[in-house]
């Protein structure tokens, strides 16, 4: 019987480079694939902000700079650097910056 090889994904460092802009939030995948894996690197000027809206899909949110508001369901929470936090898919939340930040986020498949 044969069995598919393990699969992986490597991204380094320069391939998530990036810097929170002048103003707003820019975004710009840096993987996705056929089975609903995807990754994405905001940058978010101070004030700047995703509203309130849900995702299909289970997703991480990785802080890599700075520090965000993150309103999930009815609590918000303050995030700096190095905070990691999982939401079910359907989750209602949002996004503020209070400072300069980049954020990664990661959307797992079903």
């Amino acid at each position: 019987m044969l069995f598919p090889a393990p699969r992986f994904v490597v991204l380094v460092p320069s391939v998530q480079a990036t810097q929170p802009p002048e103003s707003g939030v820019t975004n710009r995948v840096v993987h996705a694939d056929a089975d609903g894996l995807r990754v994405v690197i905001f940058g978010f000027a101070t004030g700047a902000r995703l509203p309130a809206h849900t995702a299909p899909q289970r997703a991480i949110v990785e802080v890599v700079s700075g520090e965000l508001e993150l309103t999930l369901g009815d609590r918000t929470h303050t995030a700096r650097e190095g905070t990691w936090v999982y939401m079910d898919a359907g989750l209602v939340h949002a996004v503020t910056a209070a400072r300069p930040a980049v954020m990664r986020l990661t959307l797992l498949p079903a």
